[in-house]
């Protein structure tokens, strides 16, 4: 007669096996539960409110992915925050707007009627003598390292300052800008400023640093640890 016993054997072991990894699975369940340890941060998914894998929202922030190494391109850093617009880069300017011959330049983002369907903008304005728009040595000039003021965009009465605005769109597509209120505390600076490229299409690097008071209507947001660094076209 055979042994009854030894057939059970392997399936017996392998019961054994598998209520020892969901005996281990729940006790360390309960164990994470019970000092307050989640591994939603750690579980290879997009889950929580988190931004990307396992990071952002609840977690870690995620590491920056830093700006595009070639390329017209826009990035700021603000909050802890990354903006990166690859490819993007455009100018304007706007003649007659303080009802004389000279013209505004902006410089350093898309200017569509003082807003932009991007999530948004930092630009130096400069009242510039009318027909000098497209000369580089212009733009380049309009870049200089040193700080600047925020203002007004149609302020007509100091033509030689350049002038620094901001826009943000949330994500309720509010635009909050530094034009509506007060930046006696705020600083907007050009910290580095390299050469131009030359060629019919120059380009220039331009990185610096801000701080602002961003207005929508009554409410206030306060920028604080901000930095930027364009690839930015000079025609």
């Amino acid at each position: 007669m055979k042994n009854i016993t030894n057939l059970f054997q392997p399936s017996l072991v392998l019961v054994l096996i598998l209520f020892s990894i969901a005996l281990f699975h729940s006790c360390k369940h309960d164990f994470d539960e019970a000092i307050g340890i989640t591994d939603l941060c750690a579980d290879g998914n997009l889950n929580q409110d988190e931004t990307s894998i396992d990071c952002g929202g609840v977690c870690a922030p995620c590491p920056f992915a830093g700006p595009p190494t070639s390329g017209y391109y826009h990035y700021w850093v603000s909050e802890g925050v990354e903006t990166s617009y690859p490819g993007f880069n455009s100018f304007e300017s706007v003649v007659n707007l303080c009802g004389n011959d000279n013209e505004v330049l902006f410089n350093g983002a898309t200017w569509i009627d003082g807003f932009s369907s991007i999530e948004g903008q930092i630009f130096l304005s400069k009242h510039i003598p009318r027909g000098t728009s497209d000369n580089p040595d212009v733009h380049y000039e309009l870049f200089k390292p040193g700080f600047s003021n925020y203002d007004e965009i149609a302020l007509c009465s100091d033509w030689e300052t350049k002038r620094a605005i901001i826009n943000i769109v949330d994500e309720e597509g509010e635009t909050w800008t530094t034009k509506d209120g007060e930046q006696s505390e705020s600083t907007f600076e050009i910290t580095f400023r390299g050469p131009s490229s030359g060629g019919y299409f120059p380009t220039a690097i331009i990185e610096g640093k801000f701080s602002c008071r961003l207005y929508n209507r009554a409410e206030v947001k306060v920028l604080t640890d901000g930095h930027f660094r364009f690839n930015l076209g000079l025609y």
